[in-house]
């Protein structure tokens, strides 16, 4: 009982900072695409950025082990986690292909599109983590939803 309750505390923990982070690194990357410069807090803008994923990584993980997937709210959160994943590689590949539209185009449609690709890369990986972090968030509490409650 009591490696559970740490293990729920850590969960609350590792969401709770996920928010945290995901707020972060929107607002910075909202000033960068409004400010395009080159600035020490685009370096901090990339820390966060890979801080987020890491951290939604270790939340995704431990949820895999903590939840009970035979209840609704534990198959909802694992989906969740798992759109997650496959949002975080269609995102990593948008940036790529992003950058490559953005390097050997000079100029028109694909440079325009390849901005917008690096652009909802950013985007999708940070909103849809903060939801994620959210959903785990405010349902930490929930009976029934974790192993060995």
């Amino acid at each position: 009982m009591n490696k559970e309750k740490h293990r729920k505390a850590a969960i609350k923990n590792l969401s709770n900072l996920g928010i945290f982070i995901h707020i972060v690194t929107l607002s910075i990357a909202i000033f960068y695409f409004f400010f395009p410069a080159n600035l020490f807090l685009y370096d901090i803008l990339g820390f966060t950025l890979i801080s987020s994923w890491l951290l939604s990584g270790i939340l995704i993980y431990t949820l895999d082990i903590s939840l009970n997937k035979s209840v609704q709210i534990g198959k909802h959160l694992n989906k969740i986690s798992y759109y997650y994943l496959a949002l975080f590689i269609a995102s990593i590949i948008l940036m790529v292909f992003g950058v490559i539209f953005s390097t050997y185009m000079i100029s028109g449609i694909p440079l325009m599109l390849g901005n917008i690709m690096i652009i909802l890369g950013f985007l999708i990986t940070t909103i849809y983590g903060l939801n994620f972090c959210i959903m785990t968030y405010t349902n930490v509490n929930t009976r029934g939803a974790w192993k060995h409650e």
